[in-house]
């Protein structure tokens, strides 16, 4: 069973979902249920917990200090994440 609820959003993401079309609402619905889900009924986890889950997967794709170092020096970081997540699927 779903329940309708409401949630305040900046005028700009309001807009932007009014105006997806009908199956990329599905998906955002989805993708947000599934996200409050997570946020609500389960414990939260501490910052430091998700910066050491986040560190032990990068480690585990080969990402090192070396590497880690050079891209935050070089200021590659906001290059290469910049747009991140915001590209069509």
């Amino acid at each position: 069973m779903m329940t309708t609820i409401s949630i305040h959003v900046d005028n700009k993401l309001a807009d932007s979902f009014l105006h997806a079309s009908d199956d990329k609402k599905r998906q955002l619905e989805l993708l947000l249920n599934l996200r409050l889900q997570e946020l609500v009924m389960y414990p939260q986890q501490s910052l430091l917990s998700i910066i050491d889950e986040i560190g032990e997967y990068a480690a585990s794709q080969g990402m090192t200090a070396e590497i880690l170092e050079y891209l935050l020096d070089e200021g590659k970081a906001t290059r290469i994440f910049r747009g991140f997540g915001t590209r069509e699927k």
